[in-house]
Formats: C-alpha cells, sequence, structure tokens
C-alpha cells in the first residue's frame, strides 16, 4: 500500500522502459483524479454560496408566473 503520489513513481520501477508508458499515464490519472473532483466540487460549492443572492434575484425578476 502506499499514497496517491508514491503510487505512479512505484509503477515506473515495476514497468520500466518505453513499452509501458500507458500503465504509468493510467497511474498518474487515478492518482490526480480525487484531487481534481474534489478542486471541481469545491469550485462549484464557492460558487453557488457567493452568487446565489444574484441568482434567486434574477428567477424573481424574470417575472414568470406560475
Amino acid at each position: 500500500m502506499a499514497n496517491l503520489p508514491v503510487a505512479p513513481a512505484r509503477l515506473d520501477s515495476y514497468y520500466a522502459g518505453p513499452d509501458h508508458q500507458g500503465a504509468i499515464m493510467a497511474g498518474g490519472l487515478l492518482a490526480s483524479l480525487p484531487t481534481t473532483v474534489f478542486f471541481l466540487f469545491f469550485l462549484f460549492f464557492l460558487f453557488f454560496l457567493f452568487f446565489q443572492r444574484y441568482f434567486v434575484r434574477g428567477i424573481a425578476l424574470s417575472g414568470l408566473r406560475g
């Protein structure tokens, strides 16, 4: 077991050579995926938190009657 930054380095030592570049790149992608998902979720949360008032105001002022 290894933490995420160490795992692609271990893949490099297990699969050395140009024939296994795909495995190394896949390991790097899988290692960066949780950070990317967390960042996008945090960015969406900040957007919703700061711009919620403008979103609600726009809906209220649009004049739609339901």
